[in-house]
């Protein structure tokens, strides 16, 4: 159908929708939603992102620990 959303994103002026980086559930506009940043270096940046409130927690305390951790002098 010419209607649907397919890899074409959304139709006509729709803004996209970004996914949740940990259930891959579309984020909708009446979500909260909370963005968590991983150090730059490492495996853990490309879990850097936006995530549903309800999903974050374990990613948000993860990067926490991993930003208090990069900061000690080794």
């Amino acid at each position: 159908m010419f209607i649907d959303t397919g890899p074409l994103g959304p139709p006509w002026g729709e803004t996209p929708r970004h996914n949740c980086k940990s259930c891959q559930q579309p984020i909708l506009k009446h979500h909260r939603v909370e963005y968590v940043q991983f150090p730059q270096e490492g495996e853990g940046a490309e879990l850097s992102g936006r995530y549903h409130s309800q999903c974050a927690g374990p990613f948000a305390s993860i990067a926490h620990a991993l930003n208090m951790l990069s900061r000690l002098p080794f």
